[in-house]
């Protein structure tokens, strides 16, 4: 799976549009109380405009990053979280060449090179350093925004990063329950990223959703790509996929996940995600 760095960052901002899914204050001393209250999403936070669209595609990242940044401030709600995309996607990617890869059979290691090579240009001139403190800051904000997904990733790992309490399972289930009612693709994807092996095994008591091992993790993002995900042969996210781990060689995200385990997790990651769309816009029941 994509590999996130975990940063201590604080950012004070105050909500402009929509409500965190963070408590603050006496919420925090008072178990689930946020979660008497919905989310308000203001139109347009499902991120499928035209700006979207172009970082989707973009070859070259930091052109956009001045014009974003000056959209954030002014309370742009995507402009924050394509930031903070921005910022996780040049965070850190593997070079090919500082490492052995004659293990690697050809047609991977020929899609490695691609894929580090296109992370590279992508990321020319973003510094890393910059960009790992950024990337949380700027998820942060959107958050506050309003924006679902980078509510979901700022539940599932800003608390660690923030050092604020962990939250219940039954909250964590209440945020999966906000994802699966809007059928947002984004904060599917970081349920993907947050939600997969757990050594612990207190995942377990998120059931009835997926949670706790790779195929679980994967059948977010497979229910992510079929909710409109871009996850073709050019995606940024294959790309991740190949340059930051060693699922090369696809030509899609389903693809790439098949390299990585076996057909009975696949098949089982397929059923989950399958699960997952059946059971979306409304609490799913016990399968």
């Amino acid at each position: 799976m994509v590999l996130v760095l975990a940063v201590q960052w604080h950012w004070h901002g105050s909500p402009q549009r929509g409500q965190s899914l963070h408590a603050s204050g006496q919420e925090r001393q008072g178990a689930g109380s946020i979660w008497q209250q919905q989310v308000a999403r203001p139109s347009g936070q499902r991120l499928e405009t035209d700006l979207q669209a172009r970082y989707a595609s973009a070859k070259w990242l930091l052109p956009m990053i001045d014009g974003l940044k000056q959209r954030s401030l002014a309370g742009d709600a995507e402009a924050s979280y394509l930031l903070s995309r921005i910022y996780n996607d040049c965070t850190w990617y593997f070079d090919p060449q500082m490492m052995d890869l004659s293990a690697m059979p050809a047609e991977q290691r020929s899609a490695k090179y691609r894929s580090t090579a296109w992370m590279g240009q992508r990321c020319e001139g973003i510094d890393g350093n910059e960009a790992a403190l950024a990337w949380g800051r700027y998820r942060r904000v959107a958050a506050d925004q309003g924006v679902l997904a980078a509510q979901v990733e700022d539940v599932f790992e800003g608390t660690r990063a923030y050092g604020e309490p962990k939250l219940s399972p039954a909250d964590q289930k209440r945020v999966i329950e906000l994802a699966l009612s809007a059928q947002d693709p984004y904060a599917y994807l970081a349920l993907s990223r947050a939600l997969g092996y757990s050594g612990d095994g207190a995942m377990a008591a998120l059931s009835p959703y997926p949670a706790g091992t790779q195929a679980d993790s994967a059948a977010w993002m497979l229910a992510a790509c079929d909710r409109g995900l871009p996850c073709g042969a050019d995606s940024p996210l294959l790309h991740q996929l190949c340059a930051t781990g060693s699922m090369c060689g696809a030509g899609s995200v389903a693809e790439a996940l098949g390299l990585s385990m076996s057909p009975e997790e696949l098949d089982h990651a397929r059923a989950r995600a399958a699960w997952l769309l059946r059971n979306s816009g409304r609490r799913p029941p016990q399968p």
